[in-house]
């Protein structure tokens, strides 16, 4: 997901999701691997390093949320 897209470069975050499964109440459960935030400069850009830390608790809840909701979708369909 692409989540700043400006001048001064790009920053996107991804959500590597190892399972999801039914439980026996009818619930979805989720076992997250591993979350990563990427950001690529423009030329003449600098880099703020506490970035990431800055922000990582809400990225990793935001993807989690969206691959939640996909994942609702796809066993609804089943």
């Amino acid at each position: 997901i692409t989540f700043a897209d400006h001048e001064n470069g790009t920053v996107s975050a991804t959500l590597v999701q190892i399972l999801s499964q039914k439980n026996d109440r009818n619930e979805l459960e989720m076992l997250v691997g591993s979350v990563s935030l990427t950001r690529r400069l423009s030329e003449g850009s600098y880099l703020c390093r506490s970035h990431w830390e800055q922000h990582k608790e809400p990225v990793k809840t935001v993807l989690q949320y969206i691959y939640g909701k996909e994942a609702e979708k796809e066993l609804s369909y089943e």
